[in-house]
Formats: structure tokens, sequence, C-alpha cells
């Protein structure tokens, strides 16, 4: 999606705002949907409460890239 939102930001000659969000496993029903196991994952699980109020949050402060978990925003930077 990165690679698909960056252009699009660079192109755009409009007031529109365009950001693109990484979190990661987030606690929701797909992966009870998807029959995935989430043991070894639970630690780092966001609730999806906390990821819309951040997102939000990061999207009113016009940020283009949002990252809410700290070993993701460390994946971002050594990329």
């Amino acid at each position: 999606m990165e690679h698909f939102t960056r252009p699009l930001q660079r192109e755009n000659t409009k007031n529109i705002k365009i950001s693109y969000l990484l979190l990661g496993p987030t606690r929701t029903a797909f992966f009870k949907k998807a029959n995935m196991p989430t043991k070894n994952i639970e630690k780092i699980m966001l609730y999806p409460e906390k990821v819309a109020k951040n997102t939000v949050e990061k999207l009113l402060r016009g940020k283009k890239r949002i990252v809410l978990r700290f070993l993701y925003k460390l994946y971002c930077f050594l990329r």
C-alpha cells in the first residue's frame, strides 16, 4: 500500500489529503474467522478503539504516514 500511496501524495495537485496507515495485528474477528492462531502475537496486538483514536488524531494533524507501534516505526525508519 505504501508504494501505491506515496506516488499519489507526490502527484496530488488538489487540496486532497492522502494518508496511509501501518498498524500491524489488531484484535478483531479476522483471526477467528480465518482460523488463524494468535498465541504468538497476543502481546503486540492493538485494540481497535486505540487504533481508531490514534489514527483520527494523526489524520487531523496532517500526517501522511501513520504508524501506530514503535516496532513498526523502527522498521519503517530502517527500510
